[in-house]
């Protein structure tokens, strides 16, 4: 029995080092300086079926205050989103929404279109309670569009649930 719990955590260990190890070096490079100026807890990969990775980070404190959390989306060619969600005293703030390895995509044209997409995303307040979307869909936006901006007003919601739950644990 002991050996066999062993081997079950080990294959869960090691899962989630391949998966973390396994992100594009943009996104290392992404997340390293997104979370420079914070202490950051334990990632989570996978977080969820939908999320591929998230990870808080904590200030001097240890309240969290930044949320990362990035899954691969569908575009013209598989690349990864990612969004950035820090706590203020006067709510949640999505701070950014990106491609990193968006240089998989070749054809300039393509690259411009999903870059348009995500170009406006910057310093969005919203409540994950309200029921309301971060960002709305942009009405010209493609299927791809349409899809990648529902996976990134869910990551952001999840992010800023997680920062509340931290945080509640903390309080308590």
């Amino acid at each position: 029995m002991k050996i066999q719990t062993c081997i079950i955590l080990y294959g869960f260990i090691l899962t989630t080092i391949l998966t973390v190890a396994a992100q594009p070096a943009e996104v290392t490079e992404f997340l390293e300086e997104t979370f420079q100026h914070h202490q950051t807890l334990e990632p989570q990969a996978p977080f969820s079926d939908l999320i591929e990775f998230m990870q808080l980070g904590c200030d001097a404190t240890g309240r969290a205050t930044r949320a990362v959390a990035y899954r691969e989306i569908e575009s013209f060619k598989p690349i990864t989103g990612v969004v950035v969600v820090d706590i203020t005293d006067d709510g949640f703030i999505l701070r950014s929404a990106s491609f990193p390895d968006i240089s998989k995509i070749k054809n300039g044209k393509n690259r411009r279109q999903v870059e348009s997409i995500i170009k406006p995303i910057k310093e969005i307040t919203f409540n994950p309670d309200s029921g309301k979307r971060a960002v709305n869909t942009v009405s010209g936006a493609t299927r791809y569009g349409a899809k990648a901006l529902n996976y990134i007003n869910y990551m952001a919601r999840r992010a800023a649930l997680e920062l509340e739950k931290k945080n509640q644990g903390i309080a308590q």
